[in-house]
C-alpha cells in the first residue's frame, strides 16, 4: 500500500512538473532597430500564444545572434523568419501556418534609379542588414556593405556611401519615422522604392519546445480566419 501511495505521489509531482514547464514563459527572439516590421509581427505572435494561455518574453537584438539565441536554446523562439534558415539553424521548428508577408524592397534616394529585381543591383552599392540571410544570400558576390541597423544603413545612403538599401516590410512608414525622430532623416528626403520579393513568413521555435506547434497551429488558422491577421497588417500599414 506504501509503495502504491508512493508510486501515486511521484506521479502526481511529474504531471506538475509538466505543467510547471509548459507554463514557463517563451522567450522570444526579435529583431531590433526594424520597428515597423517586428511590431506587426509581435501583434500577431502575442495574440496566438494569449489564445493558448501561454507566456511570452520577448527580446530584441541583432538578427544575426537572435537566430543563434534561438537554435542554441538561449532563446525559444523567433518572432518572425523565413524558411530559408531551416538548412542552417536545425533545432529550429516552424510553425505550419503563416504570420503573415515578408516582402523585400529596394530603396534608394536616387530617382532615376530603377531596381526590378535582385539582379539590378549587381552594378550597385547595397546596404543589407546583417542577419537577413535572404537578402545576404541574394546579393552574394555583389558589392555589399553588411550593417547591423536601419539607422547605419540609411545614414550611409545619406552619406553616398550606397546607392541602394534593402529593407523589409511591412511597416516601411512606422522604420521612416522612426529614423526621423532618431535624427537620422530630416523629412525632405525623397526615395524611391520597388519590390524585390514576396514571401511568407513564419514563427519559429525550438525543438525543445516542440510541443507547442500544434497549439499555435491551431490559434494561427483561427486568427486568419477570423480576420485578426488582416486587420493586424492594415494596422502595420497606416490604415484602419
Amino acid at each position: 500500500m506504501r509503495l502504491r501511495h508512493f508510486l501515486v505521489l511521484l506521479l502526481s509531482l511529474a504531471t506538475v512538473a509538466v505543467q510547471a514547464t509548459d507554463l514557463m514563459p517563451v522567450r522570444i527572439a526579435a529583431v531590433e532597430n526594424d520597428e515597423g516590421t517586428e511590431r506587426y509581427y509581435e501583434v500577431v505572435v502575442r495574440e496566438a500564444y494569449r489564445r493558448i494561455g501561454q507566456p511570452v518574453e520577448l527580446t530584441y537584438m541583432p538578427a544575426a545572434r537572435g537566430l543563434v539565441a534561438a537554435n542554441t536554446g538561449k532563446s525559444d523562439a523567433l518572432l518572425a523568419r523565413l524558411p530559408v534558415i531551416e538548412d542552417t539553424y536545425t533545432n529550429m521548428r516552424r510553425i505550419p501556418t503563416s504570420i503573415g508577408p515578408m516582402s523585400f524592397l529596394a530603396v534608394s534616394m536616387k530617382p532615376s534609379l530603377e531596381v526590378r529585381n535582385w539582379e539590378d543591383m549587381r552594378a550597385l552599392s547595397i546596404g543589407v542588414r546583417r542577419g537577413y540571410k535572404i537578402a545576404v544570400d541574394k546579393t552574394a558576390g555583389m558589392n555589399v556593405s553588411l550593417v547591423d541597423s536601419y539607422e547605419n544603413m540609411f545614414r550611409m545612403m545619406a552619406q553616398g556611401r550606397v546607392d541602394v538599401v534593402v529593407i523589409r516590410e511591412p511597416g516601411v512608414a512606422p522604420t521612416l519615422r522612426a529614423l526621423k525622430s532618431a535624427g537620422v532623416l530630416n523629412g525632405t528626403e525623397t526615395f524611391r522604392s520597388s519590390v524585390l520579393e514576396y514571401l511568407s513568413a513564419y514563427h519559429y521555435i525550438n525543438v525543445e519546445r516542440g510541443n507547442l506547434i500544434g497549439p499555435l497551429d491551431q490559434a494561427l488558422k483561427a486568427m486568419t480566419k477570423d480576420g485578426f491577421l488582416e486587420k493586424a497588417m492594415r494596422e502595420a500599414r497606416g490604415g484602419n
